[in-house]
């Protein structure tokens, strides 16, 4: 036998063409492979790009990506067989065998289509049956033999790899390897309640039921004057972290990252022994968008109904394409990628880390965020009828979704009116029955008495009153800014549950608060204090009234005109006074104005002081705009996040708010 005959494969005869069935076989082994390195590249990229938040997160891409991309290519594999057996010419002992012509053809296909978005699933084939016609090409001119004679080899590691990937995903733990433990810290827990105005909790005298935060409240204290620092999510939530102002911390709008260089509560726990983690239910949260991930050991903000993909990988091609077309052709509620989750399977995610971490004794540092009681209103039943149990059953309504006259349409009716408030207030009711899973959550390990709760609001949400419904961001009047804030302190404190504290807080008095729990110093000059020193005032003294600023900026575009505007409220002693800045609606400039109420007589905040009773600008209301004139001036300059000078912190001493 010639060295020629030896070298020819088994399944090609002596005439040099190979059966019909071994060429889908070959071109199968040799595209399966082939596929499966490409697809790992792309998720290799991925993961050097910084991609994957956990090194689980990336061996999960690498294995989806690998399985998918060899899968491709063994389809692609079927057609390009084919085809180049329709194309061969006469045997040729030393050139490629069509299989291996049709391998790399299909090959050739999957990596076009992973490297260039001018190429979809819908041109993938004719792409790879071109490739397959020019390495035909390549072979009559040339007369090559493939370097690769063992595809069936390489085929079967390529699955072994694969697999090997796929387990070690499942296996390992998402999340840092652990440091040092702090024994004898309590743990920490964070629940925010997206867009939850005080005045609808039943423990604060609302028309809504909520047995869950009314029973913390009688282990806890309530404080019945919380104001928020912002009335959008990202700025809120930042102050609430670092326990800083939006101008001190540079987080001003939505969808601004947190900067790196500024501190939070959770990262200095974590540099102390604490395990912290974060789950986020609404999309102003997820990394993405607030550059919070690399602040936890392990941050939990995915938003795919298929729960089991890691989100690095909704970033492969194949995995895009998918999700693009499944959300044009699905109808919500179940697109595969969404814009926020249901507070219940939030809790979920808590149950599943709490129990992968059921014999680590370390203290933990917990955010946990609902978005539920956000537009859309849409509770789960049987809350959507719990407010309104005689309205028809009518298609769900977005409102964000609704055009400007049907706006109008629904709030000059007052059914529609109704059913709405009544969804708004279903969603609280679902928020309420989740947070009641956490807190039996931290019972059933023991946790529950140990253990520093806090429950509160990023901001509140307009229900109708100044013109204004089932929104927030525009307005700073305490329907936006007024919210929930309960806190259980550990039992070792000895706090009287029950209590009820009337002086006015801040949220941004929580990193302070959890500072001084977990017995830790922070690195950084805070600007709020721990709530803890009007729950046990010192002897003698009465609590005053903390000074409280709200932030608010309105970047957009409204008819080619930027709005580019901001507003600043202070809270203090019963008064308000808020600034506004000039701004663009469509045509009209609404130019700069400030605005004084007097809590106390006009709680709504509907008789504007300064426009009705001009001399009431006392020397109390000049200390109030003096203070308001420092933020505006530091909030004007927002090249990153900025400690406030000495001078600066000593001149708003001086009036009186700070």
């Amino acid at each position: 036998m010639s060295s020629t005959d030896s070298a020819r494969p088994s399944s090609e005869p002596l005439d040099g063409r190979e059966r019909f069935l071994g060429t889908l076989v070959g071109a199968a082994a040799l595209a399966f492979p082939l596929g499966a390195l490409l697809g790992a590249a792309e998720a290799a990229k991925l993961v050097a790009q910084g991609h994957a938040r956990y090194a689980s997160d990336g061996l999960g891409a690498v294995a989806l990506a690998s399985a998918s991309s060899a899968a491709i290519a063994l389809v692609l594999s079927i057609p390009c067989a084919l085809l180049a057996r329709i194309l061969w010419g006469r045997p040729a002992p030393r050139v490629a065998a069509p299989s291996v012509c049709a391998g790399l053809g299909a090959a050739v296909g999957v990596a076009a289509f992973l490297a260039s978005d001018l190429i979809g699933l819908s041109l993938i084939v004719p792409v790879a049956l071109a490739a397959t016609c020019c390495v035909v090409l390549l072979r009559e001119l040339l007369g090559w033999w493939p370097l690769v004679t063992r595809a069936p080899l390489w085929s079967a590691l390529a699955a072994v790899a694969v697999l090997g990937a796929s387990v070690l995903a499942w296996r390992l733990p998402s999340g840092r390897a652990e440091g040092p433990a702090a024994s004898g810290k309590p743990n920490v827990v964070l629940l925010s309640i997206d867009t939850l105005r005080a005045d609808r909790l039943g423990c604060y005298g609302g028309p809504v039921e909520t047995p869950s935060l009314d029973a913390l409240a009688r282990d806890g204290v309530l404080f019945e004057q919380s104001i928020s620092q912002a009335n959008i999510t990202g700025p809120s939530h930042t102050s609430m972290l670092t326990g800083l102002y939006p101008a001190e911390h540079g987080v001003l709008a939505n969808a601004q990252p947190i900067p790196h260089r500024t501190r939070t509560w959770v990262e200095e726990l974590g540099a102390q022994g604490y395990e912290t983690a974060g789950f986020v239910s609404g999309f102003t949260l997820v990394d993405a968008a607030s550059g919070l991930a690399e602040r936890f050991d392990h941050y939990d903000d995915h938003l795919l109904v298929w729960r089991w993909m890691p989100e690095v990988c909704t970033r492969l091609r194949l995995v895009k394409n998918v999700i693009r077309w499944l959300n044009v052709r699905n109808a919500r509620p179940e697109r595969p990628q969404r814009p926020d989750r249901p507070a219940g399977e939030t809790i979920d995610a808590v149950e599943s880390w709490l129990a992968e971490r059921a014999k680590v004794r370390r203290p933990y540092a917990l955010f946990v965020h609902f978005y539920d009681p956000h537009v859309p209103y849409d509770p789960p039943a049987p809350f959507d009828r719990k407010y309104d149990a005689a309205w028809k059953d009518e298609p769900f309504v977005d409102w964000y979704a609704l055009e400007t006259a049907q706006r109008k349409e629904w709030v000059r009716d007052p059914a529609k009116l109704a059913h709405m408030l009544a969804l708004h207030h279903g969603e609280i009711s679902y928020a309420d029955q989740q947070a009641g899973r956490l807190f039996e959550l931290l019972r059933a390990r023991g946790d529950f008495d140990d253990t520093l709760i806090v429950v509160t609001s990023d901001h509140g949400e307009e229900l109708g009153e100044h013109q204004v419904f089932f929104d927030h961001g525009s307005t700073l009047y305490d329907t936006e800014l007024h919210v929930p804030l309960i806190v259980k302190w550990p039992k070792a404190r000895g706090f009287a549950g029950g209590t009820r504290v009337a002086s006015q807080v801040r949220t941004l008095d929580i990193a302070p608060t959890v500072y001084e729990a977990a017995g830790s110093t922070p690195s950084y000059t805070l600007s709020g204090a721990s709530l803890a020193e009007l729950v046990a005032p010192a002897a003698g003294t009465t609590p005053a009234d903390r000074p409280a600023y709200s932030f608010s900026d309105l970047p957009g575009n409204m008819s080619s005109y930027d709005l580019d505007a901001r507003a600043i409220a202070l809270r203090q002693a019963g008064t308000k006074l808020i600034w506004n800045s000039e701004l663009w609606l469509d045509c009209e400039r609404v130019p700069e104005r400030w605005q004084l109420f007097d809590l106390a007589r006009d709680s709504a905040e509907t008789r504007d002081l300064l426009a009705t009773e001009p001399a009431v600008e006392d020397e109390h209301v000049g200390k109030m705009r003096e203070a308001l004139l420092y933020w505006i001036e530091l909030s004007n300059d927002q090249d990153g996040p900025r400690e406030l000078s000495e001078e600066a912190r000593e001149g708003l001493r001086s009036t009186g708010y700070f």
